[in-house]
């Protein structure tokens, strides 16, 4: 899992296409990635992706602002992969994934780590390949990506579609099992690092 949880390779061109070069040069704001722990609405935020079991009912259900700290302060410490060291590398990552996100997949009605691929892309972390292409003449398309898997899955690549179509919506994840499955397996796996 420790590979899932860096940050990908510093050159820019060493995975050609996708979402990957913009991504290696990205820096994340540390102050905002605070600020998204101390949000109110922390657990109905892009940190959702990451619940499991019954993470999401005790969130909910903390009492007071002491029992959502200490709810956070627990969430992060089952996730740090280097509990030894200062900070907590998988929460920066995070929050990495979340800002770039919201930077590059956010539509006027919706935050982009809100959004489909902003989900994928942060359970995930960028694509080894992304395209697009024209489902017909309108304004109709298809995004494809690409994602290596960690060596926890039994896959080593799957391709996630998202469709972009006037009154369906942008970005739309298609639905596949497969696909939806190993979003939920990479939750359980940040969850419990090994």
């Amino acid at each position: 899992m420790a590979d899932r949880l860096a940050a990908p390779p510093s050159s820019p061109g060493s995975i050609e296409g996708g979402l990957l070069p913009s991504y290696a040069e990205f820096a994340a704001n540390e102050e905002a990635a605070d600020a998204m722990d101390r949000d109110s609405e922390w657990g109905a935020g892009p940190v959702r992706f990451l619940f499991v079991a019954d993470e999401a009912r005790r969130w909910k259900s903390a009492a007071d602002e002491d029992a959502r700290r200490h709810f956070r302060e627990e969430f992060w410490a089952r996730r740090d992969p280097t509990p030894a060291t200062p900070g907590n590398e998988f929460r920066r990552e995070f929050a990495r994934r979340v800002q770039f996100a919201n930077a590059r997949f956010s539509t006027e009605t919706q935050h982009g780590s809100e959004a489909d691929r902003g989900m994928v892309f942060i359970l995930l972390g960028p694509p080894n390949y992304a395209g697009r292409s024209e489902i017909d003449a309108g304004e109709d398309g298809v995004s494809r990506a690409t994602d290596l898997l960690p060596k926890e899955l039994p896959f080593r690549e799957l391709r996630f579609e998202f469709q972009t179509r006037g009154g369906y919506g942008i970005g739309v994840l298609q639905k596949d099992a497969l696909n939806l499955s190993v979003l939920s397996k990479m939750a359980d796996l940040f969850a419990h690092p090994r």
